[in-house]
């Protein structure tokens, strides 16, 4: 039976802290296509050692950057990862033996294993958490978010068993760091102040993660996140009003 190749399309900027890592565990792949948006660190020096097809493009958002990635890419199928994943032996193996069989699917969902602060976190809505990250290059495309972009595919897509190990946020200073980032661009482009968001959201959020999908069976890792996703939403909010001041 022919094995069918696949790319693995990656986007990064100055991610020398996690970039060699993730390229480790993707080493057995046909292909590696990094679009970098002008790192200051190492991260490219690092992929290139890895053998990686480096390419810069001036970032405009994460669905555009991951859509010219997918552009650079040959492979029959695509594997799509952020530079703080990672790929497991068993995860490998069960993507091989998915892309070898024949058949009408077009796209796998993998399920993540989200590390929040050196801990995995299993509730507060972070396990499985399904992704769509593996499809045939023919059959989709990548979203034009702003921030978390989506693939869209055309055809029949199935599910993984085996996680993509996620470390997210190392920590508080990170989650913050990526807060406010996000939040940033998001009140740039535009996002619509509501009074009652900035009031009601950010309890919900807690209430939600925290209670109705047991945040606290985490313990003060747990609770901490659900604090900080809480006033994610209460710094969307308060960030689209300040633009509105200027």
């Amino acid at each position: 039976m022919r094995k069918p190749s696949l790319s693995v399309i990656i986007i990064t900027h100055n991610e020398e802290k996690n970039i060699a890592a993730c390229l480790k565990s993707v080493c057995w792949v046909d292909e590696i296509i990094l679009v970098d948006s002008n790192s200051k660190d190492q991260t490219v020096a690092i992929a290139q050692q890895f053998g990686a097809k480096v390419f810069q493009k001036n970032f405009a958002s994460y669905g555009h950057q991951k859509q010219y990635a997918l552009e650079q890419a040959t492979g029959e199928w695509i594997l799509s990862l952020d530079a703080d994943e990672r790929i497991t032996p068993e995860l490998q193996a069960e993507i091989l033996e998915k892309i070898a069989q024949s058949d009408e699917v077009v796209g796998y969902e993998i399920p993540f294993k989200n590390f929040v602060f050196g801990k995995w976190v299993k509730y507060a809505g972070l396990f499985p958490d399904y992704h769509l990250r593996l499809f045939r290059r023919d059959a989709g495309c990548f979203t034009p978010s702003t921030i978390h972009e989506g693939i869209e595919v055309n055809g029949k897509v199935q599910k993984c068993q085996n996680p993509i190990l996620h470390f997210s946020y190392p920590t508080i200073a990170s989650y913050v760091e990526k807060m406010n980032r996000y939040t940033e661009i998001l009140a740039r482009q535009g996002y619509s102040f509501r009074f009652s968001h900035l009031v009601f959201s950010p309890l919900s959020k807690f209430f939600r993660l925290y209670l109705a999908r047991q945040g606290f069976r985490d313990g003060l890792p747990g609770l901490i996140y659900c604090i900080l996703a809480a006033f994610y939403n209460f710094a969307k909010d308060a960030k689209a009003w300040e633009q509105t001041r200027v």
